[in-house]
């Protein structure tokens, strides 16, 4: 008596098919969320550099510059970032973080200058980058800077 053998190789074929789905499919999902992960990173690490140099360049106009409005006019000729109504200073960045104008961005830098602090001599300001869009204003970086100027208090 002659057995087929054919039902059996079918359903061998269908189950390595179905595996070799289930791994592609497995496959996609990590490499969809490693793409993700990239772009966030490189957000990130944009945001980073950015904050920092604001407040390198802070560190530099603070002894010249005692009020306010004067080292945010001197950050912003640096810079190019223009100053807010709040003494703030704005600037606008693409997705490669390149300066670029506010209609085209997908990100910006805020920069606010919190003064001098009496008691401890200190000023202090801090640098956020935010999604310029306003369905996510996600703060993607915040740094913190205080610099302590002597004879200040005098």
């Amino acid at each position: 008596m002659k057995t087929s053998k054919t039902g059996l190789f079918l359903m061998e074929l269908i189950i390595s098919i179905l595996f070799f789905a289930l791994a592609g499919t497995v496959c996609i999902q990590l490499f969809a969320k490693a793409h993700m992960l990239d772009g966030k990173t490189a957000a990130e690490n944009g945001a980073i550099v950015k904050c920092e140099d604001f407040c390198e360049i802070y560190y530099g106009v603070l002894d010249d510059n005692p009020e306010v409005k004067d080292r945010m006019a001197a950050m912003a000729k640096v810079t190019g970032a223009t100053v807010n109504d709040a003494n703030d200073l704005i600037i606008y960045y693409d997705e490669e973080f390149n300066a670029c104008d506010a209609d085209v961005a997908t990100y910006y830098l805020l920069f606010r200058d919190l003064g001098l602090d009496e008691a401890t001599g200190l000023y202090s300001g801090y640098a956020k980058v935010l999604y310029d869009d306003p369905a996510k204003q996600d703060t993607i970086y915040e740094l913190t800077v205080s610099k302590h100027v002597p004879n200040v208090l005098k």
